[in-house]
């Protein structure tokens, strides 16, 4: 990423000192800097605006028309990045800010126009509950972050705080396979969307099929409407449900669904989400980001699944 920053112009520091952010118009951090940070103490000694990284999102969602924060304990990332696919081939002009590096934008974030603004939501210190959207997704919820959140009561309370956000005219979006996502949508006094493989959703993907070499298909229907067969070029019944829930922000941004769906089938992931990284004497190499207990399931069983043979896991700890 230095080197990609770099590239666009901008000076770069190594270390942090003070006299850095003399110049400066604005100080963005993030919260794993401390407080005691040299540049923060510089910044606000000199009275500069100071803005963590999530303040200057919303400020920036603020200014669309629709606001769209995909949010979730897994599969944000990737649910947003089918989203971005989809709208732009809608002929959406949208902005972007996406938790990972997305080839078709060339990076974590575009630049678009005003009408929708799309970014991935994070509930890391509850730093989601600085933007201002208009339509929420929330693909489930599960215990993660231990630091910030003591007990999975303490995660779903967050996310209650964070569809508390939408204006009585938003749109909540939910995966209603997953408990404590659904609990939230019967709370809300706005609209709601939900969508997975049980028949109590809006959105439904039935009859899925492992497709050759890597991928998958399903069928989709909303409101009991057949829409047909939705094709993936990645694997996984997780990714199934991130597709949907991609699908349901279109919906709720009353687009016509053929192009969406569409584009989901060269959707091709994100950087390190089961990125395919190449051979090597026969042998396929696979690179995920999963660290969570519950990803690093279903990452393995999705190459399970796919692979034959044995399958080797090397495991860096997130710490």
């Amino acid at each position: 990423f230095t080197e990609a920053i770099r590239r666009l112009g901008i000076t770069i520091y190594t270390g942090h000192e003070g006299n850095q952010v003399e110049k400066a118009d604005w100080v963005v951090y993030t919260t794993a800097v401390g407080e005691n940070n040299p540049e923060l103490v510089k910044a606000r000694g000199l009275n500069l605006p100071v803005l963590e990284g999530a303040e200057l999102l919303g400020l920036l969602m603020g200014d669309a028309e629709t606001g769209v924060a995909i949010a979730g304990t897994h599969g944000k990332t990737t649910t947003t990045g089918m989203a971005s696919l989809a709208l732009l081939e809608a002929g959406v002009n949208p902005t972007i800010m996406i938790g990972g590096d997305f080839d078709p934008i060339g990076g974590n974030a575009r630049v678009g126009g005003t009408q929708v603004f799309l970014a991935e939501a994070c509930e890391f210190r509850e730093a989601f509950l600085r933007l201002k959207p208009t339509i929420g997704v929330i693909t489930n919820i599960d215990w993660d972050h231990p630091d910030c959140f003591p007990t999975l009561d303490s995660v779903a309370a967050t996310f209650r705080k964070f569809v508390a956000l939408l204006p009585s005219d938003g749109i909540l979006i939910v995966c209603g396979d997953d408990p404590l996502a659904a609990a939230l949508a019967d709370e809300v006094d706005c609209q709601t969307l939900r969508y997975g493989f049980t028949e109590n959703n809006d959105l439904i993907a039935s009859n899925l099929r492992a497709r050759e070499p890597l991928g998958q298909t399903y069928q989709l229907s909303i409101g009991g409407r057949d829409l047909g067969t939705v094709t993936l070029a990645v694997p996984g019944c997780h990714n199934a449900l991130n597709s949907l829930g991609s699908l349901a922000v279109c919906h709720a941004l009353g687009l016509d669904l053929a192009k969406p769906i569409a584009a989901l089938a060269s959707f091709l992931g994100v950087h390190r989400r089961f990125e395919i990284k190449g051979q090597v004497a026969g042998i396929t190499i696979v690179d995920d980001y999963a660290h969570h207990p519950s990803a690093v399931r279903l990452t393995l069983s999705t190459a399970k699944e796919h692979f034959r043979g044995r399958i080797w896991c090397v495991f860096q700890p997130h710490l």
